[in-house]
This record gives C-alpha cells, sequence and structure tokens, in this order.
C-alpha cells in the first residue's frame, strides 16, 4: 500500500490569449479521462489552472504572482507546461515594489520580475526548471508552421526546455496530439506513484513529513522548557508514553516538529511520525494506522501484507516480537483530529514493546480514555510569554522583508488575553502582513487587538479581507465559501466549492490563500482550520436562515448529479439538516447510499438518517424502496444475466445487514421484518442462493425475537438446525437467547434454566474453539451468558461481563456498540452496590451510542434514563432531573418508543419529587393514572404518589383522600400488598398531621385485614411489621396503656427476627428498647412517654424553642423576618438537645442550605457549627460517620472562618473550642493545640483576659503538648499553667465553680517546678509567662500561632508598662513587632518600631538590638525596600549583599539563580512559575517574575509582570500600597532603561 497523499494536483501553465483552445481541451476532454483512471486506483485529481475562465486583465493582477507561486508550491507532483508563440504577461510591467508583496523565500521569483521574465517561464522556472527537490513535470510545445510568429523570448524558453533532458518534452501539431500525449504521460505517472500492487515507498513519506515539519517548527518559539521536558522524557523516563496538551492554536505542532527535527539529527532513535493537520496525507485513522505501521515495516524490512488493522491477527503477532535496534519514538501530533470513521482500536498502543516510545498531542482530553492513555503523564503547552511573541512577529515578518517599528513591537507586545493563542496570534500577523496602507497600519494593528472576543476578532479580520477584495462579487465569493465549508458535512474538495459557486479557480484559490490559516485541507477536504474558529465564523455567516437555507439546497443539488460515493453522503447530510425527509429518503434507497453506509463504515449516520425518517411517518418511508432501485438495476438491458445475479445477491446481502439495524438499533423489528420477507420472497425459487436464503432466514428469527414473536422464531431457528450445526453456532446461541427472553417475560424457572443451559454450553464450546484469545463470537457468548448468570448468580455474571467487555473493547476499540451493551450491562449490574462505578459505566455506554448514533436514538434515551435514576439513587436529584427532561423531551419525538414512557414517567416523578418541583410531580402522577386504569396495580401506586405529592404541598384532605382511595382500589382488585403499603404511608401520614386517634383507627383497619391474610408470604412482609410496630406506638401515644401494645410490638419483632439480615440490625435494636420500655411501664404502671423513643410527647404538646439560646442568637443575626428560616433552626436545636440527632442533622442541613443563598456570616457560621456539631455526635454515637472526618473538621473551620470574617470573635471563640475538642476526640492532639490558641485569640480580640474560656484553653494547652510525642521544655510548661493559674487567681469568682479547673492547673504546675528552677521573684508574674509563651509561638510556621504570639506579647508588654520595667517591655515589644511583621501587619511593625525604637536603644543590650534590627530588615525585606536593608546593615555592620541573597533564595529565586550565574536553573525555575496564571500567583512570586524578566531581557513580559504585581498590591494591601513604592519605582527605573 502506498503512503503518499492519494490526491494528485496538477498546475497548468500556459500563456493566455494563443493557448485558450489548449486549456478548454484540457478542461472538457482529457481532465475527465484522468479523472476516471485515478479513481480506478482510489486517487483523486484537482486541477490547478489559474487562467481557465477568467479574463486577462484578471490574470494579469499583480496578487496572481503570490498566488501562482503558492499553488506551485501546493501542486506537487505534476507540472504541466504549454507553450505556444507567445512569451505572455511580463509583471515587471506593474511598477510595483515587489519585494513588499512577495516573501523572503521567493528571492529568485523577484529577481526574475525585475529581469523581465513572463509570468509563464517564471512559472516554469520556479516550479519545474529551478528546483532543488524532484518534481514530476510535462512540456508540450506547439508546433508553429512559421517560426517567425513565435515572440524572440519565447524561442529562447522553448530551447531551453529543449535543451534540458530531465523533464519529457513533446511536440504537437493538433488538440487531439495534446489529448494523447497528456493521457500517456499521466499514465505512466499513475504507474511509477500508484502502481497495481501498490508498494511502499516510505522515502517520499518521510520527505512529505520533513516538509510539513520544517514548516511548522518555523513557527516554534517560546516553548523550549516543554522541548527540555519532552527529550528527558525520551532519554530517562520509564513509561510507556507522554501527553503534550493545551488549547487549539498554541504552538502543540510546531513543539513536535521542532522535536522531530532534533531527533533526525540524533542517529540514537528510530522515529515514526503522523501529523493530523498535514495536508499532504488523510486523517483518518486508519491512515494513521497504516502510516505508523508501513514505518515500523520499513524499519523492520518486513512484508507489508501484515499492514495495519486490516490484517489485525499478523500485525498483532508482529509487533510482539519487534526486535528493534535502537529506542523507536513514534510521535502522533492532534490526536483529537483523526476523523474516527467506524470503530477506532487503539489497543496496539498498549501491545508495543518496552523500547518503544509514544509521545502524543492533543487540545481535547475526551478521546484519551478510548485510547487507554488518560494515565500517561501530561504536559501542557502554555500561552507564549510576550517577548516570545513579539519574537515570532519579528520572525514571521523577516520572511517578508518587513520590520515591526518600536511602536507595533510595543503593540503587539501589551498584556492582551485574545491573542495568548498563537493561532490568533499568527492571523492578527498575517492579516498585518497584508494590510497595506502603512499609514493607518497601526490603527489597524489597535482596532484588531481592541477585540474583546473571538467573535468580534474575526469579524474585524473578515471586513479586512473584503477591504482587500474590493469588488462586491469577490466579497460575496468569501461569503460563500465560508458557508458552504461551514454548512458542509466534513469540508468540501476545491473542485466542489468551485462547481456549486460557479467561481474560476483563479478566484477560489485567492479566497483559500487568504485564509490558509483559517481554513485547512484535510483529506482532500477544505475545512475549518479549528473549533475555535469554526464557532466564530458560524457566528458572522451564519446568521442569515435563509442564506444558509438555499446554500445547503444548492448543495445538496449539486451532490446529486456527481458520480462519486462520497457525494451520497454529503447529500443526505444536506437534506437531513434541512429536515427534507422526502429527498433524504431517496438518497438513502440508492445502490450507491448502501455502498457508502455500510463499506465506510457510517452505519452510525444511517442510524440517525432512518431514525428520523421512521419517526413520525414510518409508511410514507417505505423500507422496500431498497428493492425498487434493485429491480430497475436488474431490469437494465446492458447488463447480462451472471452481472444481475451478481449485484442482486451482493444488494441482498447488504440489505439483510441493514434489517439488522432496524431491529436492533432502531428498535423497530417490524420494518425489518417487512424487508427481510420481501427479501425471501424475491429469492424463494432460487437454489441456487441457499447460503443467501439462510442468512435472510436468520435475519427473520433474530427480528421475530425482537418483535416478542418467539414461536415465529423458534420455529425458523429449529428448521435451520441439521447435522452441520455446532453447539457454538450463531443458530443454537440465539435460541438460548430466546429461551432467556421468555423467561424475562414469563418468570418461569424452566426457560433461565434452558438458557443457562444452551448459552454455558455455547461458551465452553467457542472457549476450546478459540483457545480463549479474544474473538467476536467468544465476546458475545460470555455477554450471552452473563446476562443469563445476572439472574442467579450476580458476582459471576459481572465477571462475565467484564470479560465480554475486555473483548470486545481489544477487538473493536472503545467506541463500538457491543462495548456499549457491556457497560450497560455492568452498570445495572453495579446500580444497587456501587453507584459511582455504575455511573462511570453507563455514562460510558451514554458517550458511545451518541457517538454511534446521536443522542435521539432508542440506545441513548434508554441510556439516558439509566443514568438519571443512578443519579437518583446517588441523590444528586437537580442532575437526574435534567437528564431525565432531555431523555423525555426526546423520547416524545419517537413514537415508537411509547412502550417506555411509564418507566421514564416514574423516574421523573421521582427526580421532580426529590428536587421539591411537587407541581409538576403531580402533573405527572395525575397523567400515569390516566395510563394506569387498566392496571390496578400501578393505579394504587399511582394514587399513593398523589397523596404523598399533596401532602407536601399542604393539601391535606386531599392527600387522605388519595391515601383512601388507593386503599379501596387495592382492597376490591385483590391487591393485599399494595393495600398494606398504603395503610402504612397513610399511618405516617396521620402521625405526622397530628392526627393521632385517625391514624390509630386506620393502622387497627389494617392490623384486622393483616389477621385475614391467608397467604403467609405477606404477613412476613416488612411493611407488616411496619403496621403492627406503629400501631403500637399510636395506641400507646393515645391511651398510655402499655400493656395493650406489647402484644403487637413482640409480633413485629418476631417476624423481624425470623427474616432480618445484617442491615436490620438498628431496627431489631430500636425495636428490643421499645419492648423493655413497653414491659418496665406495663409492670409499675408508670404513664413514661417513652422520650427514649422518637415519637411525640403523649400529650401532644410540644415544647417552646424559645428556651433555646442558640435561637435567640440566630434571631438576633437574621431578624424576626426569616421565619423559616428560625422555625428550621428552632426545630433543629431542639432535636439536638433532645439527641435526636439524625433529625437535627437533616433540619441543620436545610438551614445552612437556605442560609448559603444569604450574605449573612454570622447565621452561616452559627448553623454550620451545630452542624458540624451533630455530625460529630452522630459518629461517636453510632460509630458511623455521617459525613467523613475530614468534612467535619472543615465544617468547623468555615465557621470560624465566616464568624472571623464577620468580626464576631465570641462566636469564632466557642466554635475554635469545639474544633479543638473535636480535633482532640480524634487524638490529633496538635491540630486541637492550635485551635485552643485560636480560641484564645479571640478571647482575647473581645478584651477578655481572666476569663474562664481563657483560662480552660491554656490548660488544654498544657494537656495537648503532653499527649504529643515530643519532648517539650518543663519552661514552657510552667508558663502555660502559671499563665493559667494567675489568670484565674485574679477572677472575683472563686468558689466551688472553678475548684476542678484550679485542680487541673495546680497538679501539672507543681510537677514541672519541681523539675525546673524558676526565679521565685517572677513565678507571679504573668508578664513573663506571657513572654516565655510568645516566643515558643514565634518558632512555629503557622499563621494561626503567629496571631497568638501578637497576643501574648502584647499581654506581656502591658504587664512590663504597669510595673515600670522597661527593659522588659522592649524585649517584648521586639517580640511584638516581629510577629506582626510575620502577620502581615507591615504597618502595624513599622510605625511601632518607629514609635518605640529610641527609647530602646537604651535599654537593649547589644543582642537585643541585634534582634531588633533583624525584625526591621524582615520588615523592609517583605517590602522588598532593599534599601533600607542596606542602611541598617550598614549600622549594624553586617553584610546587606548576604542577607538579600538570603532573601532572594528563599522569596526571589528566579532572580537569585540568575544573579548567582545558574542561568538554566533560572529559566526552569522561571518556566516553572509562569505556566501558572499570574493571577494563581502569590504576590513574591510575580515580583520575582517581574524582576527576573528585567535581568534577563525580556521587556514584555516584564511590564506585564510589574502591572500584574502592582496592581494585586494595591487589591490586596492597599492600607499599606505605600509601603511598597521604593519597590515598584525600582521596578520601573529599570524598565525604562530597558526601553
Amino acid at each position: 500500500m502506498k503512503y503518499i497523499d492519494r490526491n494528485i494536483r496538477v498546475f497548468v501553465s500556459s500563456t493566455f490569449q494563443d493557448m485558450s483552445a489548449e486549456r478548454d481541451e484540457l478542461v472538457s476532454r482529457v481532465f475527465p479521462v484522468l479523472t476516471q483512471k485515478a479513481a480506478k486506483r482510489k486517487v483523486s485529481l484537482t486541477v490547478i489552472d489559474l487562467r481557465w475562465g477568467i479574463t486577462e486583465e484578471e490574470s494579469k493582477m499583480s496578487k496572481v504572482v503570490e498566488i501562482c507561486l503558492e499553488e506551485i508550491d501546493k501542486s506537487h507532483p505534476f507540472f504541466i507546461g504549454l507553450l505556444g508563440n507567445r512569451y505572455g504577461w511580463i509583471p515587471k510591467s506593474e511598477k510595483n515594489e515587489w519585494r513588499k508583496f512577495i516573501p523572503e523565500k521567493y528571492e529568485d521569483v523577484i529577481s526574475d520580475i525585475y529581469d523581465g521574465k513572463s509570468m509563464t517561464e517564471i512559472e516554469i522556472l520556479y516550479g519545474v526548471l529551478h528546483r532543488r527537490d524532484s518534481v514530476h513535470a510535462s512540456f508540450y510545445i506547439k508546433k508553429s508552421e512559421d517560426d517567425e510568429e513565435i515572440d524572440s523570448r519565447q524561442k529562447i524558453l522553448r530551447n531551453e526546455i529543449l535543451k534540458q533532458k530531465k523533464y519529457p518534452v513533446h511536440t504537437y501539431y493538433n488538440l487531439d496530439e495534446l489529448k494523447e500525449t497528456v493521457i500517456q504521460d499521466f499514465e505512466r505517472l499513475l504507474d511509477e506513484l500508484f502502481p497495481a500492487d501498490d508498494n511502499d515507498s516510505w522515502s517520499a513519506i518521510r520527505a512529505g513529513q520533513h516538509s510539513f515539519a520544517v514548516e511548522k517548527a518555523r513557527n516554534f518559539v517560546g516553548q523550549e522548557t516543554v522541548l527540555a521536558r519532552l527529550k528527558d522524557f525520551i532519554d530517562t523516563s520509564t513509561s510507556k508514553g507522554i501527553i503534550v496538551t493545551g488549547e487549539s492554536g498554541m504552538g502543540k505542532s510546531a513543539l513536535l516538529s521542532r522535536l522531530s527535527l532534533d531527533l533526525e539529527q540524533n542517529s540514537q532513535f528510530n522515529l515514526v511520525l503522523f501529523f493530523a493537520g498535514n495536508e499532504e496525507h488523510h486523517s483518518t485513522f486508519t491512515d494513521m494506522t497504516n502510516r505508523i505501521c508501513g514505518g515500523i515495516i520499513h524499519l523492520l524490512g518486513l512484508s507489508e501484507d501484515i499492514l495495519g488493522l486490516e490484517n489485525k491477527q499478523k500485525w498483532t503477532e508482529t509487533i510482539s516480537h519487534i526486535q528493534l535496534d535502537k529506542p523507536l519514538i513514534i510521535i502522533i501530533d492532534g490526536v483529537e483530529q483523526i476523523d474516527s470513521v467506524g470503530n477506532c482500536d487503539w489497543s496496539w498502543i498498549n501491545m508495543m514493546p518496552e523500547n518503544v516510545k509514544f509521545i502524543v498531542s492533543t487540545s481535547t482530553y475526551d478521546i484519551l480514555e478510548d485510547m487507554g492513555i488518560d494515565k500517561w503523564e501530561k504536559i501542557a503547552v502554555k500561552k507564549l510569554l510576550l517577548d516570545a511573541r513579539v519574537e515570532l512577529a519579528e520572525k514571521y515578518f523577516s520572511e517578508f522583508r518587513k520590520v515591526l517599528t518600536v511602536e507595533q513591537r510595543q503593540l503587539l507586545g501589551r498584556n492582551i488575553p485574545l491573542i495568548d493563542n498563537t493561532l490568533l496570534f499568527k492571523i492578527v500577523l498575517d492579516e498585518i502582513r497584508r494590510y497595506g496602507d502603512f499609514k493607518t497600519l497601526n490603527d489597524f494593528i489597535k482596532r484588531l487587538l481592541e477585540c474583546n472576543t473571538v467573535n468580534l476578532f474575526f469579524e474585524k479580520v473578515f471586513e479586512n479581507q473584503k477591504r482587500l477584495l474590493g469588488r462586491d462579487k469577490k466579497q460575496n465569493l468569501l461569503c460563500e465559501i465560508m458557508v458552504l465549508v461551514c454548512v458542509s458535512e466534513a469540508g468540501l474538495k476545491e473542485d466542489d466549492i468551485i462547481g456549486v459557486t460557479g467561481s474560476s479557480r483563479l478566484a477560489v484559490s485567492e479566497i483559500l490563500c487568504m485564509n490558509k490559516m483559517i481554513l485547512a485541507s484535510r483529506n482532500g477536504r477544505i475545512c475549518l482550520a479549528h473549533g475555535l474558529i469554526r464557532t466564530a465564523v458560524e457566528y458572522i455567516f451564519l446568521n442569515d436562515s435563509d442564506y444558509v437555507f438555499i446554500t445547503r439546497k444548492r448543495l445538496a443539488e449539486y451532490m446529486e448529479v456527481q458520480e462519486s460515493s462520497e457525494s451520497v453522503g454529503e447529500m443526505a447530510y444536506q437534506y437531513y439538516a434541512l429536515e427534507d425527509n422526502d429527498n433524504l429518503y431517496l438518497s438513502l434507497i440508492s445502490i450507491k447510499a448502501i455502498d457508502y453506509f455500510t463499506e465506510f463504515g457510517r452505519i452510525g449516520k444511517l442510524v440517525r438518517y432512518w431514525g428520523t425518517l421512521i419517526k413520525d411517518f414510518p409508511e410514507r418511508y417505505d423500507v422496500l424502496g431498497y428493492l425498487s432501485f434493485a429491480i430497475e438495476s436488474s431490469d437494465d438491458p446492458e447488463l447480462d444475466e451472471m452481472v444481475k445475479i451478481t449485484s442482486g445477491m451482493y444488494l441482498c446481502s447488504k440489505l439483510v445487514s441493514i434489517s439488522h439495524i432496524f431491529a436492533e438499533s432502531l428498535h423497530r423489528p417490524d420494518i425489518a421484518l417487512r424487508l427481510l420477507k420481501a427479501l425471501r420472497k424475491m429469492f424463494a425459487n432460487a437454489p441456487e442462493n441457499k447460503e443467501l436464503v439462510e442468512r435472510i432466514d436468520k435475519g427473520i428469527a433474530f427480528s421475530c425475537a425482537f418483535n416478542d414473536a418467539f414461536a415465529d422464531s423458534f420455529k425458523i431457528y429449529l428448521t435451520l438446525l441439521d447435522d452441520n450445526v455446532t453447539m457454538d453456532s450463531f443458530v443454537v446461541a440465539n435460541i438460548g437467547e430466546l429461551f432467556l427472553q421468555l423467561y424475562e417475560q414469563t418468570q418461569e424457572e424452566k426457560y433461565l434454566n434452558n438458557a443457562l443451559k444452551i448459552m454455558g454450553a455455547v461458551l465452553e464450546e467457542r472457549q476450546n474453539k478459540y483457545h480463549g484469545l479474544p474473538h467476536e463470537e467468544l465476546a458475545v457468548a460470555y455477554a450471552n451468558y452473563a446476562s443469563a448468570l445476572n439472574y442467579r448468580d450476580r458476582e459471576k455474571s459481572m465477571e462475565m461481563n467484564r470479560r465480554s467487555l475486555e473483548m470486545y473493547t481489544m477487538l473493536n476499540g472503545r467506541n463500538d456498540e457491543d462495548v456499549a451493551v457491556q457497560c450497560h450491562n455492568i452498570g445495572l449490574s453495579l446500580m444497587f452496590n456501587d453507584i459511582d462505578k455504575a455511573l462511570e459505566y453507563s455514562n460510558k455506554a451514554l458517550d458511545i451510542y451518541k457517538k454511534i448514533y446521536g443522542e435521539d436514538n432508542y440506545h441513548a434515551i434508554r441510556e439516558m434514563s439509566v443514568v438519571g435514576e443512578e443519579l437518583l439513587r446517588k441523590g444528586e436529584c437537580a442532575q437526574a432531573l435534567t437528564i431525565l427532561q432531555k431523555a423525555s423531551q426526546l423520547m416524545a419525538k419517537r413514537k415508537e418508543l411509547k412502550c417506555d414512557k411509564k418507566r421514564m414517567n416514574t423516574l421523573l416523578f421521582r427526580a421532580y419529587y426529590d428536587c421539591e418541583k411537587y407541581e409538576y410531580a403531580l402533573k405527572i402522577a395525575e397523567e400515569m393514572l390516566g395510563l394506569a386504569e387498566a392496571n390496578p396495580i400501578e393505579t394504587v401506586e399511582w394514587y399513593g404518589n398523589l397523596a404523598k405529592v399533596n401532602l407536601l404541598m399542604h393539601e391535606t384532605e386531599l392527600a387522605i383522600e388519595n391515601y383512601n382511595e388507593a386503599i379501596a382500589i387495592a382492597f376490591e382488585n385483590n391487591c393485599p400488598q399494595q393495600e398494606m403499603e398504603q395503610y402504612a404511608f397513610l399511618g405516617q401520614a396521620l402521625w405526622k398531621l397530628g392526627m393521632y386517634e385517625y391514624a390509630e383507627k386506620r393502622l387497627a383497619e389494617a392490623i384486622s385485614r393483616i389477621e385475614t391474610l391467608e397467604d403467609e408470604s405477606l404477613v412476613r412482609l416488612p411493611t407488616v411489621v411496619f403496621l403492627y410496630y406503629n400501631h403500637a406506638l399510636a395506641h400507646y401515644t393515645n391511651t398510655q396503656k402499655a400493656e395493650e401494645c406489647i402484644w403487637e410490638v413482640r409480633k413485629a419483632l418476631s417476624i423481624l427476627e425470623k427474616n432480618a439480615d445484617e442491615a436490620d440490625a438498628p431496627i431489631l435494636s430500636e425495636y428490643r428498647k421499645t419492648l423493655e420500655i413497653l414491659e418496665k411501664n406495663a409492670n409499675i404502671h408508670n404513664n413514661d412517654t417513652m422520650q427514649d423513643i422518637e415519637i411525640e410527647d403523649a400529650d401532644g404538646q410540644e415544647d417552646s424553642f424559645d428556651n433555646y439560646p442558640e435561637v435567640v442568637e440566630m434571631c438576633c443575626y437574621i431578624g424576626d423576618e426569616e421565619k423559616e428560616i428560625i422555625e428550621d433552626f428552632s426545630q433543629a436545636m431542639d432535636a439536638f438537645h433532645k439527641g435526636i440527632i439524625d433529625t437535627a442533622i437533616f433540619k441543620f442541613e436545610a438551614v445552612c442550605k437556605v442560609l448559603s443563598n444569604i450574605d449573612n456570616l454570622s447565621a452561616k457560621a452559627l448553623a454550620t457549627r451545630f452542624l458540624a456539631y451533630s455530625c460529630e455526635m452522630y459518629m461517636l454515637r453510632s460509630e458511623k460517620e455521617y459525613r467523613n472526618r475530614e468534612e467535619i473538621l472543615t465544617m468547623y473551620e468555615n465557621s470560624i472562618q465566616w464568624a472571623l470574617n464577620a468580626n464576631n470573635y465570641d462566636l469564632a471563640q466557642r466554635a475554635s473550642h469545639d474544633t479543638a475538642e473535636f480535633c482532640w476526640g480524634l487524638s490529633l492532639f496538635d491540630k486541637a493545640e492550635e485551635f485552643y490558641w485560636r480560641e484564645i485569640v479571640c478571647t482575647m480580640h473581645q478584651n477578655k483576659v481572666s476569663d474562664k474560656a481563657l483560662i480552660v484553653a491554656l490548660s488544654n494547652i498544657g494537656a495537648a503538648k503532653q499527649k504529643q510525642n515530643v519532648e517539650t521544655p518543663s519552661k514552657l510548661m510552667i508558663a502555660l499553667y502559671a499563665l493559667a493559674w494567675l489568670l484565674m487567681y485574679d477572677l472575683e469568682k472563686k468558689g466551688d465553680e472553678y475548684a476542678e479547673i484550679r485542680e487541673n492547673i495546680r497538679r501539672p504546675l507543681e510537677f514541672y517546678l519541681q523539675n525546673e528552677e524558676v526565679k521565685d521573684e517572677h513565678i507571679n508574674e504573668y508578664g513573663y509567662h506571657a513572654l516565655t509563651l510568645s516566643r515558643y509561638l514565634m518558632e512555629s510556621k503557622s499563621f494561626c500561632l503567629t496571631e497568638a504570639a501578637i497576643c501574648m506579647s502584647n499581654l506581656a508588654i502591658g504587664y512590663f508598662v504597669q510595673i515600670g520595667d522597661k527593659v522588659m517591655e522592649a524585649r517584648a515589644s521586639v517580640i511584638f513587632a516581629h510577629s506582626l511583621q510575620r502577620f502581615g501587619c507591615v504597618a502595624s511593625a513599622i510605625n511601632f518600631i518607629r514609635n518605640a525604637e529610641k527609647t530602646w536603644d537604651k535599654t537593649l543590650c547589644s543582642k537585643e538590638l541585634r534582634k531588633l534590627q533583624f525584625v526591621k530588615v524582615n520588615i523592609y525585606l517583605s517590602v522588598y525596600d532593599f534599601e533600607q536593608v542596606e542602611q541598617i546593615c550598614n549600622q549594624c555592620n553586617d553584610n546587606a549583599d548576604e542577607v538579600i541573597s538570603e532573601f532572594m533564595e528563599n522569596y526571589m529565586p528566579c532572580s537569585y539563580a540568575f544573579s548567582v550565574g545558574k542561568i538554566e536553573e533560572a529559566e526552569n525555575l522561571f518556566q516553572n512559575v509562569v505556566d501558572k496564571d499570574y493571577g494563581d500567583l502569590e504576590s513574591y512570586a510575580i515580583f520575582d517574575v517581574a524582576n527576573y524578566c528585567i535581568e534577563s531581557g525580556r521587556l514584555y513580559e516584564a511590564r506585564r509582570a510589574v502591572e500584574f504585581w502592582w496592581k494585586k498590591i494595591n487589591y490586596e494591601v492597599p492600607d499599606i500600597s505605600h509601603f511598597y513604592n521604593p519597590a515598584y519605582e525600582l521596578l520601573c527605573n529599570k524598565l525604562r532603561n530597558m526601553e
């Protein structure tokens, strides 16, 4: 197989006037013949004759020169030169400054223009004679009868061509000779490039790849770090592959092109490439695999008969034994652009041996899982830095001999998010290049860059293009081409664009060349280059619906008369988009369409189109239309009998396959049967077609089973059973499936037994046949057996399903219908025990169905309902409702899916109910009552559902009425199970409504009905247990007669004990506890209200919630207006205080949910505090976690933070205490200590020092320190306990209230005093202890403990001021200033030091003075005021350079590394930082970036970093931003020096 592009572009060069007859001959008679010859070898032909169909004036436009040259570059491998008598147009006469218009790469051409050569000679010289690489060219010289008629310059050119021997030259006298010679040359070219045996020419492929890489690598700039990481991966990593990610247009292809060119120079590696964006080849999955396989085959010197996926078994065997002399690097660029027609099997990637590594790029993660590589390491290509952007611009314009002015460089180097995208930036550069008017160019650049959206940007781009095009006709053509490309299915060939628009080749080429960055050529089709561009182009050009309609119509009608099979696909797509079902139908039932949609893997499209046709009018669009075309073709008198028979059998075989689509994919077995029976009738009397008839019969049996006609299906299968049928045959396997379907309908075990027996035997036979190796038939056997096993052994069934899934995935790739079926089955199996996994599999199935058939297909709609149900089970009702609503809307459009409407409505009801959208739930319940009239069980169920909704909508009377109606219907229709369920629901509802006596009465009726039931299985139902138990509680509540209730509780308990499993343990415990209380009360005649049982008080009165102080506090926060919140919070607090924790959690959650939408931090903090507290209590009581520990801790922390943000230190103090206690309970003693310190901070913020909470917190910190596995100095422990003791001693209350606290402090204090000598005069001075604690706290790096240090040192200062100890005051003040600085209170620290340091100098010793200087240095370092740092260091005789260097090493690593000469390390650090968005960086990191960019000469990036840093400083710390002024001025001065 050849791998070079199977599209030949022919460039025709000739003079204009005297060669018009030749060009007409070529276009009308020669090229159609060549097109047919090429098509036989699956090669397409594109002819480029820029002089055909245009006027002479148009041919002489100066812009034609560049267009011609670009088309020559694209038109290898065939150049046709026609030479007559005239020399042709000479561009020099245009008096243009050609170097301004023509890129530098055409330097030789420009010299030829200035030498006065004609455009025809220039084309011949540039395209052929002066070409360094080899091309395919032929020259045809017209014989002239009179040499005098030949231009002298033309004679010279003729002679030069005749003298060269490299390319064939022919002379001709007439057009017939020309035609014959051109055809012969073209046939030789076909034989050379695409011979019959299609031998590979790998060198041509590599040349094409190299050229593409060279072109792309020109744009490589700014991604050097990523390139280095990729090379490091190749050299050192043991991983199979790495993925390069990044948005479209960010430079991934340029990066991988640069890498491939570098690797080509390295003889240590083998290299195979595939660039999906390369115009020289297709970008289909098959083409990609063939190219990669071909590259490996070339490296190994293997035969091409094992090529690619067409011969997968041989290929798999080959790659498993690959022996390469050096590592192989496979680069696949743009996997998301690969056209995944059909099923894509990526399993070969992971089959490759260890010395094969992959580098893959993509702009989307969606495909990675399909490829099975989603776990590979990923590296992102980020936006260009501003200096790299300017560098790219200068490099680009240098090719066109253009130099940017200073102002233009500054414009392009501005921080504009729009052009962070490299693709958009290149489009900007291209538009600038072509703008033309130098005087207004800067204004044009500004207008482009001022666009704040991509759509607006492209509007400006196309406005400029229209200006350049000038005439309305050309502007209209631009619009036509853009609309055509947008509305096409997958792009259009150039010839098709010319054919639809009726424009000349030159006019179309001009538009395409102008948009070479917006439009791309893939698979020989012109399409939009990126999704980003598509969105903008659609926005601009598809806003006129009438024009779009007309364009689609023109395109469809044009394709109708084309002969290629691809035209059928485009035609059908357009009629589908136009909703022209009549023409869509006609486009599908042709023989050409059958070929296209089946052979080219377009089954999904066929399903979608037929699904649309039969949705509303199945009778109008009769499937038998296929047969009418077959009959028409068989009546063709030109066909001989053998051809008719062969074509009929071929068509019939295809139609049997299509019948499966109707039965299985479209869920319309009736239509499938109609087609198959007609086919059976056609071949009834054709014994020679026995094999075909048998296949039709199998199809009929298959469709009958789908139509629930099991008897008919059995009958056919039995007729197909004969001596030649083996156990593993299709017939036997399908009989097993029939038995399973019968079981699912009848629930008769005999059918399931038969199904298991047959399916098990089929599986065993196929396992033996294929030795367990992957095979389609074995995968089917696993899947079928799993379906039957699911009813007997779920675990084993799951294993069978997984094996089937693995096998299907390996065989067919991840986007296969069978893979979707298995994912669906596994999802259903997991729904009840692993909901997250179930959702994962079901979503996979849904994605696959959507990819294959679209979302309006039966399978996709069904899978949506499954995902919706799973989301409901997971509790994500909002997501469930969204997907179920969509599924319901799609189902409403499909009449054949009415049978699934009940299930869909049931799920929708649950979703509306759970989402509290009761009015919608009510409508569904009412609708379902109408649908369920003939089914009493369903009627009962929906009356009950209706009643539930009534209750929640406060329609009490209606609810009771509907429950009673449900009970009555169940009784009348002898549905006791449903009757008991409705009694239970009614009793529960009445109880909640406070109708206790009526509740008891109705529950008593239920008990009486239970006593009459003869079916023992009904008596054992959980509902019956519930009725006995609830009636006992209701009776006790109403009568207080415990002895009359004991029997029913015992009855409920005995039933439950006989049938209970582990899940029922909590209920058993509750029932036994209730029985114990009742028996106790019966014995002592005590009127205990059983408050331990979660029922209402006997007298029906509720406690007053207003007595709870927390409720009063909540009222203070939100006022009396939010009554619903107050009521819910009150009920939550009531449940909390009564110990009914699950109810408390439920209510607190409801309050928090409402408060999340209200801007009241204190209320949020209070509710969240008690929600966390309740969850903690639930965990401690039940040994289960309602929320996990991390979630509870997060809730506590949120509560603290919200309270602090509201300056509510009292609430923050209480929440901090709760959090500390929670951490203590989890043995997280270090965390507990931190939150006790936070409690102290919050207490001291309230100016409470001698406070019980603070004292207890100090004592608790001491206890927490003892619990930690670290040695704690006795001096610190003494300081903790002594401070607590002294502060407590100052309290006025010294009674028993503090006795326990005093004892808890006294004992450890005495213990530590025995082990540490303390000066007697300081033991009773709390200032010394506070100072000790502040020093300890400053040793920690914790932000919270630093704030505690501020409080402790401030407490110490106050004490020393009070006693007049200036020395100790100064020492404490140093710590206070230091803690302020570390806490970020720079202004406070500086002001404090400035006000007090004059007195400190006299009181501090040299050591302490140095410490003060150290604090000052740190303060000025934190604001980057290095001048002040130098002054302070000079005063202390310290080395300022060392101090600043140490600071830079920690906080300015890029700048530090650069300053010490570690340039590479500095660059790596810089790249790691700027990989992130500036908004995600700390201010010190941005300052470092700014300084480093200045030092390393990145002017534009430095300017952006400085501006961003200064804005961030003014936003985050506006009150102290003036302290950063020296640093800002320093950076600005450096910037000015750079400029």
